[in-house]
């Protein structure tokens, strides 16, 4: 897996463990098929392209909490484009 992807999605479930426990975070995105989480939050495995995974992830914080759960996952994903310019985003994640 693209380490750069998986500090992304690590970052966003971080950030949603700040707002809703990390047992909550971690058990949605472990919802994600093919995308294994450990207790901690850390991403472990990823057995499908990473902006599938990452969309998917975020659509289950937006499901979950709505406007603010998508905010969160922006902001995280602004923070770093800034360190990996280049890396690419689901639709749902731009502005």
């Amino acid at each position: 897996m693209d380490p750069r992807y998986q500090e992304l999605m690590n970052a966003i479930i971080q950030r949603q463990a700040s707002i809703l426990g990390i047992a909550v975070a971690v058990r949605r995105a472990r919802k994600v098929a093919g995308l294994v989480v450990g207790d901690d939050g850390k991403v472990l495995s990823l057995s499908k392209p990473p902006l599938e995974a990452l969309e998917q992830m975020t659509k289950e914080f937006i499901d979950l909490s709505g406007d603010v759960g998508k905010v969160f996952c922006k902001v995280v994903s602004k923070e770093t484009l800034k360190k990996y310019p280049d890396l690419k985003l689901p639709e749902i994640l731009k502005d």
